[in-house]
């Protein structure tokens, strides 16, 4: 790993991980920060930060916050309107210490999986939340990325997506390479041509892997890798990179990798590299 983060702490990275606090995912050129506890943000931010990195914020950056955990961090489609009006303020603190630590955005779900199961009301709450968001962007100074997330029990589909960001300028989204391809194993959809209709939109990407739910419960997100195949179940990642980056070529590159036991940095590693020698061959156009 030395030789893509020079001064890279696996151990530190590995236990940030694991216990949830203090999770910095790396990317090329950039470090993305979330689950910081509000008396320890700016030791693990000093930490983390290089001089040479571009440094972004997943919401919820802070938590607890108002004595919740993540899970209601992002409830911008719950029937309850309390419950919606917690995940504004604790987004507009997550957009407060971006401005502080000079991060250059913000990347937010507009849920976790949960909230009001009919299609109709799902939308008019969505576009009601990145209405907010593009205010509150604005406001901060800080851009957001909303992040694709296909779990929503009637807000899931990318088409979904792209109807309420597209009329937000303001707004970019945030495609998540385990996600889209989970949405598809859910949804019997193609994530590639899902991929193509959502790419004009994107200015960040998480990437990790996935064959299959089973996989997903026992090691969680899969660091990507030029060993996993099709067939058995993968995302075909150059396929995917070169469907966004046709569109999207500046779009900054975050791995979100999970460290599961046995989880090595040589094999972090060896998918990094091979992600950057698929990017360095879309810019050359090959």
């Amino acid at each position: 790993m030395e030789n893509i983060w020079p001064g890279f702490d696996f151990e530190y990275f590995r236990q940030a991980k694991r216990t949830r606090v203090g999770v910095h995912n790396p990317g090329l050129g950039h470090w993305q920060l979330f689950l910081c506890p509000e008396d320890g943000y700016l030791e693990i931010t000093a930490r983390i930060r290089r001089s040479d990195s571009k440094l972004s914020l997943h919401h919820p950056f802070i938590t607890p916050f108002e004595g919740r955990g993540r899970r209601n961090s992002s409830q911008f489609l719950d029937a309850d309107p309390q419950m919606r009006e917690l995940s504004f303020r604790w987004l507009h603190d997550s957009l407060a210490k971006a401005v502080e630590l000079g991060a250059e955005f913000v990347v937010t779900h507009l849920n976790h999986g949960e909230g009001v199961d009919d299609l109709a009301t799902a939308r008019e709450l969505a576009t009601e939340a990145v209405e907010r968001f593009a205010r509150m962007s604005g406001e901060a100074g800080v851009p957001i990325h909303v992040e694709f997330l296909g779990y929503h029990p009637a807000f899931h589909a990318p088409e979904e997506f792209v109807k309420v960001l597209a009329v937000q300028p303001e707004l970019r989204l945030c495609l998540d390479s385990g996600h889209l391809h989970r949405w598809g194993q859910l949804h019997d959809g193609d994530p590639y041509a899902a991929a193509g209709r959502l790419a004009p939109l994107v200015s960040s990407l998480h990437l990790w892997n996935i064959s299959s739910m089973d996989e997903y419960r026992e090691r969680g997100h899969v660091p990507v890798h030029p060993s996993q195949r099709v067939e058995d179940g993968y995302l075909d990642l150059a396929r995917f990179l070169a469907k966004v980056l046709a569109a999207s070529p500046a779009a900054a590159v975050i791995f979100e990798p999970s460290v599961p036991e046995g989880m090595t940095a040589g094999y972090i590693a060896e998918g990094v590299e091979w992600v950057s020698g698929l990017i360095a061959a879309a810019e050359a156009g090959a």
